[in-house]
């Protein structure tokens, strides 16, 4: 499993390794934010979120 916190969906990697993911994207495009790829199936996920005034 690889986890990426910055993740930038136009970085040119190759992740084809990986054909399970999970992508929780951000900004008016939806272009970065956090991903989860991993080789077995991602059964669940939960999304935990820090309110902006911290």
């Amino acid at each position: 499993m690889l986890s990426l916190q910055e993740y930038h969906k136009r970085e040119v990697i190759d992740l084809s390794q990986y054909p399970y993911k999970y992508e929780n994207l951000l900004g008016e495009q939806k272009t970065y934010g956090q991903a989860i790829f991993s080789k077995l199936p991602i059964v669940r996920y939960a999304l935990n979120r820090i309110p902006k005034h911290v």
